[in-house]
């Protein structure tokens, strides 16, 4: 850049005009002269031709906040701050970008606009002004074309788009990204600076789309006759594929395989790989650099495999071009056959995410919109609260705090006494907002995210049917299939479109023309009136898609969904599509009709959506068991006991005769005059028959260790305390008083000559149902059919 052009002028000449120029009142012309005096006396101390160079040469810019005159008392400070203002409004040193927006003396940039070019920079600020944008906002962008105009030395309304860059590059690299410079290039093109040039400046910076020597070249492929092959398969399959899947082939084939085959095995020269080099590619490409495993591994296989088929099949009709090339595909038919494994997994996959987040759908979308609707009122009540006063919306406190160094009544902040964080409620509300929209635009139509965000207003269509009434379509633009549909709109989906509208539309009741921006094709799209355009500190502008996300993933967070384990659960876009699906598909909606509405092109694909909950298979289970207990006696489906009923475990009606309680299945007890066959099972008293107590002594007394195949855990062997043992018949009874009768009864055989088996149930509770004749104890003969043995008894409670 060339040196300020009052770098030469002497300090007398820069006494005279700073006073000619600076409008200040004689106090501060006095300390602004004592000051540049002072200041200039400094400087004049370090070696340089100008002024410039000797600012430079005291490394100011380097010194940020501390520059200057080491030493000085506050006063002194003041006074050399206000005469560095009055060096760089008239043009006599240039700070760097970095001294500007760290070390800036209070009111250099007011000072600035009201001396050089004011009429430009007033011209701007009405603009400005007339698009709504905050105090705070609106400030930092006329800060950023004053800092543009001290870097450039050039007015404004001449300044070109190299200039703007250069600076941009500057401010990016101190702070980041920030909105003002996009406030700044769209005022200077509505006041008639950056003619021809594109709307926005993020279209001279963000990568066009590349060239397919371009993309290979980015991997660093080394061998020449590799590249150059590489290369022309691109090139030939670029002309009927996009460039979101040219991007993705070059992924997989250059950096993913060949560079991958460079780097292990630096002697291949070939694509004709060995079954060794080929065999540890494919072992590597199983995981990914951290480890994880690698989703799409049979993705790559296909594609490598397609790569060399192409080559063979292109070597029949070129073969003086592609004939030295073709070769057996290191991959065989074989490998790739367990891609349809991946495919079912990944399918179960996604239908147990839709499983898991289907319920949940009320309760994200009710969140939103309460999130809206809170923020909105609070909005309302703090624009007419005074800086200081308390406010109470929804139950909940806040305080009317000032906002920054630039105060606005129209973009209130508040302080949340429950918590202390101070919310920005202009900016609350944009995204409470948006967050609700896209969800419920999303919820309601099954869109893909890609195809919301390029919604505009042009899309919203009237069909007249015969009978004259009229529905509204929302035409849906080509996007992943390049096919273009049509979906009907509900009364739901009419409402929340209308608001959208709504809070879009300009003052002259359209909606702004903006470009958009596609991160996949990397290409700005025409200016359209989108509906989802945000306004966040600047002009409006088409949300993003990871804005979307981010808006979803803030409104799963405030509704705290949570699975069954405790997991925090998250929606994302494509979420709400798979459950659109299979909640249109299971309300009986046929699925060719779901198809064109998800805008599938194969039946299949839509089939993959909403194949969920197999309700045919419910149904049809739930006719075979009606049909089934009708065939059944109605003994076997009693209605169970109340869970407060009986509890008796007599069947006796003296409540001692009998030691045995019958009961059925369902719970409920039988009666005593019910007969024995008809009993489905018996369950035994604990207080008033002895406790059977069964073991094997070889394995209980000696190893303390139960044999297993009997269905006694290994583990825990004070658990199997009564069992029935079929090998040997040996059975001992014990009363409450430890007392023991033994049962001598035959082998225990059943009429059919089969032995006793012990049944054995799952869980804590385990019931041995024993088929036995007639059991002799003591003389009382009892008629047992089935027995039950709660083995769950407490073996040293009774020893």
């Amino acid at each position: 850049m060339a040196p300020p052009t009052g770098a030469l002028l002497s300090v007398e000449a820069i006494l005279a005009t700073a006073a000619a120029r600076l409008p200040d009142p004689p106090r501060r012309r006095y300390e602004r002269a004592r000051g540049l005096q002072q200041l200039l006396r400094w400087l004049n101390s370090f070696p340089g031709q100008d002024w410039q160079q000797r600012w430079e040469a005291a490394q100011c810019d380097d010194a940020g906040r501390s520059w200057g005159q080491k030493g000085l008392n506050p006063y002194r400070h003041s006074l050399q701050s206000s005469a560095v203002i009055a060096l760089v409004v008239l043009e006599i040193v240039r700070p760097s970008t970095a001294w500007l927006r760290t070390a800036t003396p209070p009111h250099l940039f007011t000072t600035y606009r009201n001396v050089v070019n004011t009429g430009t920079f007033t011209k701007l600020e009405e603009w400005l002004r007339e698009h709504g944008l905050s105090n705070t906002s609106r400030m930092l962008s006329l800060n950023a074309l004053a800092l543009m105009r001290i870097r450039t030395n050039t007015p404004l309304l001449n300044i070109t788009a190299a200039q703007f860059l250069e600076v941009n590059l500057e401010w990016v690299g101190l702070r980041g990204r920030s909105r003002a410079m996009g406030v700044a290039w769209q005022a200077l093109q509505a006041c008639g600076a950056l003619s021809g040039e594109p709307p926005d400046y993020r279209s001279l910076i963000q990568p066009g789309q590349l060239t397919v020597t371009e993309l290979v070249d980015e991997r660093g492929i080394a061998d020449p006759a590799i590249r150059s092959l590489i290369i022309d398969y691109l090139t030939e399959r670029s002309a009927t594929i996009d460039y979101a899947t040219l991007v993705g082939l070059v992924r997989i084939l250059v950096r993913n395989f060949w560079t991958d085959i460079e780097t292990h095995h630096p002697g291949q020269h070939t694509i004709r790989l060995s079954a060794d080099v080929a065999a540890a590619w494919k072992k590597r490409l199983r995981h990914l650099p951290d480890g994880r495993e690698r989703q799409d591994y049979f993705v790559h296989l296909m594609t490598v495999r397609g790569f060399y088929l192409d080559l063979a099949q292109w070597a029949l009709t070129e073969p003086e071009r592609w004939a030295r090339w073709a070769c057996p595909s290191p991959i065989s038919p074989a490998e790739i056959a367990g891609q349809h494994k991946q495919k079912y997994r990944r399918k179960a996959r996604m239908d147990q995410r839709t499983r898991t987040l289907a319920p949940w759908l009320t309760k994200f979308s009710a969140t939103a919109d309460q999130e809206r609707r809170e923020t909105a009122t609070l909005l309302d009540a703090a624009s007419r609260t005074a800086v200081g006063e308390t406010l109470t919306i929804a139950g909940r406190a806040y305080r009317r705090v000032p906002r920054g160094y630039y105060s606005d009544d129209a973009y209130p902040s508040v302080e949340d006494l429950n918590t202390g964080a101070v919310v920005r409620l202009h900016r609350a509300e944009e995204k409470a907002f948006w967050s609700w929209a896209i969800i419920e635009v999303l919820r309601l139509t099954g869109m893909r995210i890609e195809e919301l965000l390029e919604l505009t207003h042009t899309a919203i269509r009237r069909y007249l049917q015969p009978g004259g009434e009229v529905t509204p379509l929302l035409q849906v633009a080509p996007s992943k299939t390049d096919r273009e549909r049509v979906i009907p709109v509900s009364p739901e989906l009419s409402s929340v479109l209308a608001v959208i509208i709504r809070r879009v539309k300009g003052p002259d009741g359209t909606l702004p023309l903006i470009s958009r921006y596609d991160g996949l094709e990397r290409t700005w799209g025409p200016k359209l009136p989108h509906l989802f355009q945000v306004r966040m500190g600047g002009p409006p502008r088409v949300l993003s898609k990871a804005g979307a996300h981010g808006l979803m993933q803030a409104v799963a967070e405030k509704a705290n969904l949570r699975d069954v384990d405790g997991i925090p659960l998250t929606f994302s876009p494509h979420d709400l599509r798979r459950i659109f699906a299979t909640e249109t598909v299971n309300s009986g909606l046929p699925i060719h009709i779901a198809q064109q509405l998800l805008g599938h092109i194969n039946l299949n694909t839509t089939q993959g959506y909403v194949a969920v909950y197999p309700e045919q298979v419910i149904r049809n289970y739930r006719t075979f068991i009606d049909r089934r207990r009708s065939l059944r006696p109605s003994l076997e489906y009693r209605d169970p006991l109340p869970r407060n009923g009986p509890t008796s475990r007599t069947t006796s009606r003296s409540g001692a005769s009998r030691s045995v309680h019958a009961i059925a299945p369902t719970g409920h007890p039988a009666s005593t005059s019910t007969p024995a066959s008809a009993v489905p099972c018996l369950r035994l008293n604990r207080d008033k028959f002895p406790v059977c107590r069964i073991w094997k002594a070889t394995h209980w007394n000696a190893s303390k260790r139960p044999n297993r195949k009997h269905g006694w855990e290994k583990s825990r062997p004070w658990r199997s305390h009564c069992a029935i043992s079929a090998k040997n018949g040996h059975r001992q009874l014990a009363s409450a008083d430890a007392s023991t009768t033994a049962l001598n009864s035959p082998k225990n055989r059943t009429p059919s000559g089969r032995k006793h088996r012990l049944f054995r149930g799952a869980g804590t509770e385990r019931v041995g149902a024993v088929k036995s004749e007639l059991f002799d104890v003591e003389k009382q003969q009892i008629d047992v059919v089935v027995v039950a043995l709660d083995i769950e008894m407490n073996l040293s409670a009774n020893e």
